[in-house]
């Protein structure tokens, strides 16, 4: 036995001295920038041009930098980002300043987040979706914000048992201080709708504080009322049939989706609620007319806010409730809550309600419908930016385009669906050459609202030799569509009648296509993205005048954009370029990473060389991080400053830009990065396991990793990567029982895996 010890113990000192030191020079450098001004139409600067857009949207608010003023933090359910806000604390004024800074500090989220100060330590905690459940993490910042995993699974007493409280990644949970008793309660639909569980936190009363959530579930029908199983409709006063000591029936089913916000609305220290249910427009406050000991619903309004404009949303609402405009009353924001990215208005979808009232009484008045968003450049669902001087003044402008807006909404049978019109945006670009600023000056280039399309994506080139510009774009259906410029040499285009399913060219689905020449030859050639992940090739070989664009591979240099681990599209979205007179590849994706890849000249009958899969900037304080703005990235390459450098422009499928700098290319030291991966930490749950094992991770996770598993004297069982900023789960249903050893390492910029930690767990069936 003590030789099986000793070499188990040998195995795991060998998983600690891995690593190499080393020290590599990348060939790109990258620094996020968000002082180059855009104005909007109307002449406006954009405070928050270069944000990257926002569609889906829940707020929270916490104090980032520590200045006792609370700041506000915004969780995009679309592509699942963090972004952080500074408050300036101006009274009476919404006044924040954009610091990307600050989000490397929170884990990783899925569906919704809600921050909290549980504890009343005027620290706001994190309550988050995890798999069929609530995850907490508990606020331990001291001079930097951290975070600690404290519940994996927030677990409640049943009566007869203890276990998860059950919440979909379509249902937005209550933590609220229901019964003024000093600690948060939680308050969520049972999985299958119609009724809502009341989780009473017993903290207070079990130990005089509320440093712990003690959870018991005491109502199953809080507030008697009902929400009916095929509809939004609510009905008031009823019996509930359960009792909190038996073992709950299923319901009847229906489609599971409700967001819900708890609070006095009204003054009486009663806890109200407001309802918001997936497939309907609105939300509806439902009015406290007992205690909060036994909670009885006597009244609703069915269009709250009712007094102003009702909310109205293509995609059921989430409500927040949080002083936005430093006075001290708490205002009231709205926004899209739906897993669904192709239905919710993306482009007017945040609604802001002052309180005009008091602290008491708050009275909600309409102010606008795009809150932050019309700061931003934000082309609504998706934004594919390309370079093109569209005005012929020697200055690169940038050409967006995008999934689309939403142009109408409609119910088929019984589920809400929207119908989405494609435009393509140009920013013109009217700095110099060696200080770029740019001026939105159309949101429907060459009028193609008209046509009615899906998923337009634009290239540009002169690929009829008549010396004036020509347009192909793609689109949703995998075809392309020509435009020829008609307008000549040095005028404003004009494009003739538009030529669908160009020369019978269709990739599959959304097609992504740039006009570049691949082979060197003095033609345009077309290389299509497309939604599989691969790149399509197609060789000009007509001539000057007459392109005739022949397939030459469905697979170019082996490119392939699917994560396996997060979907199974890629959405890849080409942006070759010439640097230093050899040919480079950027490439969007589906889960928002921009790969890049070289060794393309003479091999495009090969596999191209992937280098760095994930293209990386330096934060302010020389930390790395990923280029990864949100999911279904478009990037495009250009010099716009002229200062030797290549910068890039990624947009995303929140309809935004970010804007990257070239700098010097970045020397890359693995000892520093070793020492940000081994500050990383994980927890495996639930533990003993019986047919799967959960993974959460804390700590900065902007790499891939592995997660390795081996049997107790040191045999790997399996393994599994998956990629930056996601959570995973192993399967372990064919492990008989016993002990497992599992391993996480963690990949640097070097390529090399580092070492973070192990685990022991039991499976037990």
């Amino acid at each position: 036995m003590k030789i099986k010890s000793f070499y188990i113990i040998l195995f795991l000192f060998a998983f600690y001295i891995q690593n190499s030191f080393s020290q590599t020079v990348y060939d790109y450098g990258f620094k996020k920038s968000l002082n180059i001004p855009v104005s909007d139409s109307s002449g406006k600067i954009l405070k928050y041009a270069w944000v990257g857009g926002l569609n889906e949207c829940q707020f929270s608010e916490i104090d980032l930098n520590f200045d006792g003023i609370k700041d506000l933090f915004v969780f995009d359910k679309t592509g699942n980002k963090s972004l952080t806000f500074i408050n300036n604390g101006i009274h009476d004024s919404v006044d924040y300043t954009y610091d990307y800074y600050y989000q490397k500090y929170f884990p990783n989220f899925v569906s919704w987040v809600n921050l909290i100060d549980y504890n009343r330590d005027n620290k706001y905690d994190i309550f988050t979706y995890t798999n069929a459940g609530i995850k907490v993490y508990k606020n331990v910042s001291d001079t930097v914000l951290k975070f600690q995993l404290l519940y994996p699974i927030l677990n409640a007493d049943m009566g007869s048992s203890i276990s998860n409280i059950a919440v979909t990644p379509d249902d937005y949970p209550v933590f609220y201080d229901i019964d003024y008793d000093g600690d948060i309660d939680v308050l969520a639909f049972f999985g299958l709708g119609q009724y809502i569980e009341e989780y009473k936190n017993l903290s207070e009363e079990t130990y005089g504080n509320s440093d712990t959530l003690l959870l018991k579930l005491t109502r199953h029908c809080w507030g008697d009322f009902s929400e009916n199983a095929g509809s939004n409709q609510l009905t008031l006063n009823i019996t509930c049939p359960f009792r909190c000591d038996s073992v709950k029936a299923i319901k009847a089913t229906r489609h599971t989706g409700s967001t819900l916000l708890a609070g006095d609305f009204n003054g009486d220290h009663l806890t109200d609620l407001v309802v918001g249910d997936i497939d309907y427009y609105g939300l509806i406050k439902l009015t406290n007319g007992n205690t909060n000991d036994s909670v009885h619903m006597i009244a609703m309004d069915t269009l709250f806010p009712s007094n102003t404009n009702p909310v109205h949303f293509n995609s059921f609402p989430v409500p927040t409730y949080i002083d936005v405009n430093n006075d001290n009353l708490k205002d009231l924001l709205v926004s899209p809550f739906s897993s669904n990215m192709t239905l919710a208005e993306s482009h007017k979808s945040i609604w802001y309600y002052k309180n005009t009232g008091d602290s008491v009484t708050p009275n909600f008045e309409f102010v606008k419908p795009d809150f932050l968003q019309d700061e931003m450049i934000d082309f609504g669902t998706g934004a594919y930016p390309v370079v093109y001087d569209f005005n012929g003044d020697g200055l690169p402008d940038i050409v967006v385009g995008n999934y689309g807006y939403v142009d109408s909404a409609y119910y088929d049978f019984g589920y809400l669906k929207s119908n989405f019109r494609s435009q393509i945006a140009v920013l013109q670009n009217t700095g110099t050459l060696t200080n770029p600023s740019f001026h939105i000056v159309t949101r429907d280039y060459a009028n193609l609202s008209q046509l009615n399309l899906l998923g337009l994506y634009p290239t540009f080139g002169d690929i009829d030799h008549d010396g004036d510009i020509d347009m192909i774009c793609g689109q949703s259906d995998g075809s392309l569509i020509y435009f020829e410029n008609i307008a000549g040499a040095g005028n404003m285009p004009v494009y003739n009648t538009p030529v669908f399913n160009y020369q019978g060219i269709n990739v599959g689905d959304f097609s992504a296509p740039q006009l570049f020449d691949l082979n060197k030859d003095g033609l345009l050639d077309l290389a299509v993205g497309k939604q599989n992940g691969y790149i399509s090739y197609y060789q000009n070989t007509g001539t000057l005048s007459n392109p005739v664009f022949h397939k030459v591979t469905d697979s170019l240099g082996k490119v392939f954009t699917v994560d396996p681990s997060v979907s199974y599209t890629g959405f890849s979205t080409p942006c070759f370029f010439t640097d230093s007179n050899k040919t480079k590849l950027f490439v969007g994706s589906d889960n928002g990473r921009v790969f890049y890849y070289k060794n393309i000249d003479g091999n495009l009958s090969g596999k191209f060389t992937a280098s760095d899969s994930v293209l990386i900037f330096t934060d302010r304080d020389s930390t790395t991080l990923f280029i990864k703005d949100g999911v279904r990235s478009g990037v495009a390459v250009y010099d716009f400053d002229n200062d030797g450098y290549k910068d890039v422009v990624v947009g995303n499928f929140s309809g935004g830009l970010t804007f990257y700098r070239g700098a010097a290319p970045h020397v890359f030291n693995s000892v520093a990065d070793y020492d940000r991966i081994s500050k990383m930490s994980f927890t495996i749950y639930p533990n003993p396991a019986n047919d799967k094992l959960f993974l959460d991770i804390d700590g900065d996770h902007s790499t891939q990793l592995r997660f390795e598993i081996y049997d107790i004297v040191g045999n790997k069982i399996s393994e599994k990567n998956f990629a930056p900023g996601t959570n995973t789960e192993a399967d372990v249903s064919a492990l008989k029982n016993g002990f497992y050893i599992c391993r996480l390492l963690g990949l640097d910029a070097n390529q090399k895996w580092n070492f973070i930690g192990t685990k022991k767990f039991v499976v037990l069936k």
